[in-house]
């Protein structure tokens, strides 16, 4: 497990020996290898821009030249950076090399290491999981055996300081290449793979980010960064090519001015001695407004037999008595005609259309103002159907509040549980008329009861099964539409963007 720290603290232990006579040292008394962790950058929790080896860690080391060399021997760094492990031996008088590296879960083949970061570096734990440091040194028997391993970031970090706002909730690095490989003997990396997007690290409360990469140059004029921020989304693009450089932090502020613009300042930092090059780097931020959330477009291709409360994902639904009709005309309309609310319990709600949304689409939905509109005609004046959108899920009815003028600017809102629009007599000439355009408010955010008296707002949760309906005026007033024809087609139903 790493943390990510980076000053320097010196880690002391002996590697004690392991071979075939039981961990004794070989009879012409060769001199044992004494293994310190040292130098300028030892590893691995992060606090500010410090690295220090914690309590676990685990370090893999090859040799080459001694009495039984090691083969990605694994040593595990103990209380206070004691390291336990094997115990090695030089080979007489003759000098050794060493090859050290983290984390010890990288891939290890004769002679190289490779390493791939994740997509999903956006906890703390994954994050340091990428931190890949090396190590190369030689040890002589003939001055104590005493090796020094000073290890070195074999990757760049990338830290991303978001100014724009204070409720960003991720950011995404694109087009990366995730592979490096060490060679022992050249100690060089080369960096391969196909590209991915990462998720970074958010550092603490701030809108501060960070992520690993191997050492790579990045297109100018491409999107580097996506920026979530609620309900949009802004893009990083840098105006010429960026190099993420080996043991070096590539820092990205980028702030938002007061005319509204965002300005992109771009720095290196050398890992070993945190100088900052003031090198400013050229680039803009677009913001990108997220699509809108859309339930419905279109007319239904299919109608399918079910209930309200076993309404299909995704589909047109329909209850239906015996002796109605509820269909799709020629034209794709939906055609009703209820002439009795007979049948199972004789309620309206075995004799209606439900449309539920996908379960992803649900998921989408948030506490926000959705406009319904379709096209709506009947055989006869001054009887009327029935909208509304459910919640679904209820043995009861539960609705969400809907209005038939535009909420917009409006303080005090009377959200209503449904509707019961007809059509005026002047609107028909010899008993037919032309489709009339309907159109409603939703509000996701109210919840509004059966009587329609008391409204409270909507929570997770409340969308799972959501329900727009549709049936005829079953009342016993003058306006009940028993054995009259309504059809509805052209249906949308999206979120409103302000």
């Amino acid at each position: 497990m790493k943390k990510y720290i980076l000053p320097v603290l010196a880690l002391t232990a002996l590697f004690s020996a392991c071979s075939n006579e039981e961990n004794t040292a070989p009879a012409t008394e060769n001199q044992k290898v004494n293994l310190v962790i040292g130098g300028p950058v030892s590893r691995t929790t992060t606090t500010g821009n410090s690295t220090t080896f914690v309590e676990g860690d685990e370090i893999g080391i090859t040799s080459s030249g001694l009495d039984i060399d090691m083969s990605n021997a694994t040593y595990t760094v103990g209380p206070n950076g004691a390291l336990t492990g094997g115990s090695f031996y030089y080979s007489g008088t003759n000098t050794a090399t060493f090859y050290a590296h983290y984390p010890n879960t990288a891939t290890y083949n004769d002679g190289s290491v490779t390493l791939s970061v994740p997509a999903a570096q956006a906890t703390e734990a994954a994050f340091n999981a990428c931190d890949f440091m090396t190590s190369t040194a030689t040890g002589d028997p003939t001055n104590g055996g005493t090796v020094v391993l000073k290890f070195k970031h074999r990757l760049a970090l990338v830290k991303v300081v978001w100014n724009g706002s204070t409720t960003a909730t991720n950011v995404t690095l694109m087009g990366a290449k995730p592979t490096v490989t060490w060679t022992h003997t050249t100690d060089a990396c080369a960096t391969s793979g196909d590209a991915i997007d990462i998720n970074m690290w958010k550092i603490g409360n701030g809108q501060e980010y960070w992520a690993m990469i191997p050492e790579q140059a990045l297109k100018g004029g491409s999107q580097l960064l996506t920026i979530a921020d609620v309900d949009k989304s802004y893009e990083f693009v840098p105006a010429a090519d960026l190099s993420f450089s080996a043991n070096t932090i590539k820092k990205i502020t980028l702030n938002l001015t007061e005319e509204g613009s965002v300005e992109a300042t771009i720095s290196d930092i050398n890992i070993e001695n945190w100088d900052e090059d003031d090198n400013d780097g050229g680039g803009y931020v677009e913001e990108i407004e997220i699509p809108a959330v859309e339930i419905i477009s279109g007319d239904p291709t299919a109608l399918t037999p079910n209930s309200k409360n076993n309404a299909v994902e995704g589909a047109w639904n329909v209850a239906v008595a015996e002796g109605n009709t509820i269909e799709l005309d020629g034209e794709k309309a939906l055609h009703l005609n209820i002439d009795t609310i007979g049948g199972v319990d004789g309620k309206w709600w075995n004799n209606a259309v439900y449309y539920r949304p996908s379960s992803e689409v649900a998921a989408k939905i948030k506490p926000a103002i959705y406009k319904l509109t379709f096209k709506a005609k009947a055989s006869a004046a001054l009887k009327g159907f029935m909208v509304q959108v459910m919640k679904g899920d209820e043995s009861g009815n539960i609705y969400f509040g809907i209005i038939n003028a535009d909420p917009a600017g409006k303080d005090d809102v009377n959200w209503n549980r449904m509707y019961y629009p007809s059509f005026k007599a002047d609107l028909f000439t010899d008993n037919a008329m032309d489709y009339q355009t309907m159109t409603y408010w939703v509000n996701f955010g109210k919840i509004v009861d059966t009587a329609g008296t008391t409204v409270t707002d909507a929570k997770v949760g409340d969308y799972e099964k959501v329900l727009l309906t549709l049936s005829v005026n079953t009342g016993t007033s003058d306006a009940n539409a028993y054995g009259v024809d309504f059809w509805f087609k052209d249906f949308t139903f999206i979120e409103v963007k302000e």
